[in-house]
This record gives C-alpha cells, structure tokens and sequence, in this order.
C-alpha cells in the first residue's frame, strides 16, 4: 500500500514537471526569447531607417546608422559565441562567481574592440582619415554607455534561461533518486530472496544450530542495514563493506565455495558511496551467471587510486538469460547523477564484467 501511494506521488510529481506550463524545455524558451530579440531589434532599426528617410538626412547620419547596424551584430553573434565558449570551459553550474567576472572581462574587452574598430574603419573608408584622440575617447564613452544595456540584457536574459534549467533538471533529478530509492528498497525486500534465506535458515536449525544462531544474526543485521540506510542518500565506505560482508555471510551459506568474494577495500570512513549500491552490483552477477562447483563465480572488490570503486566478476552467462532491463546498474547511474558530476563506468570485456563506481567524499 505504502509503495503504491508513493509511486502514485512520483507519477503525479513527474506528470507536473513534465506538462507544467511554467517548466517546459528551457531550450524552447530561448529559442523564442532568440526570435523575440531579433524581431525587436528588427523593429527598431526598420522605425529609424522611415525617419532618417522622412528627414531627408545628410549621408553622415546614413552613414552613422548604418554602423550602429553592424555594430549590433557584431555584438550580439560575438557575445553569443563567447558565452557558448565559457560554457564548456566555465560552466554556470560549477563557477557562478568565477564565469560571471570572466564573462562580464571577455564581453566589455570584446564589445569595446568592436566599437573602437569599426568605428575607425568605418571613418576611414568614407572620409579617408582617422579619428582623433577626442573623437576616439567620444566614441568610447558612448561605446559604454550603448554596451551595458546590451549586456545587462544579456545576461538577464541567460540567468532567467539557466534557472528554469536547472530548477527543471534539479526537480527531475530529485524524483529519479526517490524512485531509486523506492526501487533499491523492493528488489533488497525481494520475496524470493526472503524465502530462500528462510529455507537456509530452516535446514540449519535442523543440522547445525549454532550455525544456525550466526545465520539469523545476519539476517537480521542486512534486513536492518537495508531499513536503516534506505533514505539516506550517501553512506560511509566502511559500513557499505560491513553491510556487503554480513551480506555474502547468507550467500555463502547458500552457494558454498562455489561462489567467491574477495574484499581488498581498507577500513576507512573517509570515502562514501550511495547505500546498497554494492550489493545491487553483486546481486547482478550472481542473477547474471551460473554458479556451481565447476564454474563458480568470484567476485573482487577494490579501490583504483583512491577515486573509485571496482566491482569484477568473471562472466560465467546463463545459457537461457532473457534480456535483463539493467535495472540495477540504472539506479545506480540515476543516483550519482543526482549527487555528483561523476559517472559510473560499465565494462563488459569477454571474460569478466566490470564496473567501476566513484567514490565521493563529503564537505566539511
């Protein structure tokens, strides 16, 4: 029941985020933003070409409009283009104060270029001499003061775009780590894996009841880990591993030695990684391949230069395996979409599946 009002919130969350007419693609929006500009700048300049003609004007002031023309372009296409540029070297989400002064450097250096060399060009090849110092230093103020509009404009203009972006990509993100989650807690609650452990436990007591007393102390410690964890979104290292050991302790009861795993990880909490996201890695190779005496199934857990986790298992595939839909390996990729830049590494080389998972420490 519980489960099912959850999935009917996230349903009805994710309706509204998709179909809601304040957060539709930000993509959109700055394409019409883009035709909205232009179709204003278009206007503007069409009104002053009808009066320059109704006012009869010298060619001075043709000439001069006819600058200002180009100057708008010019700034308007250089300006875009920078602001692509800093995109892949500074993005808006990772360097807000840094990209703003970059920015804000690169568009005033360029815009007042813009306006000192086309204004020179312009005066030299329709009176054939150059501007003097004053008309240079005229120019430059009134440069400045035609600028800052522009790019105040600007980067209106790009914040409002780039928050309902990332206020979009937040809300969605937020809903796929709530369904993860959910998802993480329905496969570990797995009936199947519910009653083949209690089938362990029921040939112990029978057969070995000390045994049996260990069986039930894991048992109850992987059940709890699973309720205790579930909604945290990052878990120390040392307790994932503690949690993976207790873990293996039920599966070995089960397989015996034909299944192996083998844990090189040190005891440090200084490393963190989502809950249950070993477990989801191990629980995929031991669905995904045959285990039994003549071909068992080892598992290897490592760090690789202290910034990922690796996950190894040699292939031993099902002959019969019907086409899985990964959900495994996509709740784990959803999760750290939603906690970090850092992308999870799947390898499927011909003898062993790999996977390689980042691990992330936490701000003081």
């Amino acid at each position: 029941m519980l489960e099912a009002l959850a999935n009917i919130k996230i349903s009805g969350m994710s309706n509204w985020i998709y179909s809601s007419p304040d957060l539709i693609s930000a993509k959109e929006k700055h394409g019409w933003l883009k035709i909205i500009a232009a179709i204003f700048f278009a206007a503007i300049i069409g009104l002053l070409a009808y009066l320059a003609v109704k006012a009869n004007l010298d060619d001075i002031y043709y000439t001069a409009f006819f600058w200002i023309i180009n100057l708008v372009i010019f700034l308007w296409f250089g300006n875009q283009l920078i602001a692509k540029q800093l995109d892949k070297k500074l993005p808006w989400s990772q360097y807000v104060s840094k990209r703003f002064f970059v920015q804000l450097l690169f568009s005033s250096s360029y815009s007042l270029l813009c306006v000192n060399a086309t204004y020179y060009l312009f005066r030299w090849f329709f009176t054939q001499s150059a501007p003097d110092s004053m008309q240079m230093a005229i120019v430059n103020i009134y440069g400045l003061l035609f600028i800052i509009p522009i790019i105040s404009v600007n980067f209106g203009i790009y914040f409002l775009v780039q928050w309902k972006k990332t206020t979009l990509q937040t809300e969605i993100l937020k809903q796929e780590n709530i369904k993860s989650q959910l998802d993480a807690l329905k496969n570990h609650l797995d009936p199947h894996f519910l009653f083949n452990n209690l089938n362990v436990l029921s040939s112990l007591i029978d057969s070995d009841k000390e045994t049996a007393n260990d069986f039930l102390d894991k048992f109850a410690e992987v059940y709890r880990y699973v309720l205790n964890k579930k909604s945290q979104e990052l878990v120390p290292l040392n307790e994932e591993i503690n949690f993976i050991e207790a873990y293996y302790f039920l599966l070995k009861k089960r397989f015996g030695d034909n299944l192996n795993l083998d844990i090189n990880v040190p005891n440090d909490s200084c490393f963190h990684i989502p809950p249950l996201s070993i477990q989801l890695l191990v629980e995929n190779a031991i669905k995904h391949n045959m285990i039994s005496e003549e071909k068992p199934l080892t598992i290897e857990l490592y760090l690789e230069d202290n910034e990922k986790l690796v996950v190894i298992n040699n292939l031993r595939k099902l002959k019969n395996l019907q086409s899985t839909s990964g959900t495994g390996l996509e709740n784990i990729k959803k999760r750290y979409g939603f906690l970090s830049d850092k992308s999870v590494e799947v390898m499927d080389i011909s003898s062993h599946f790999i996977v390689k998972i980042p691990l992330l420490v936490l701000e003081n």
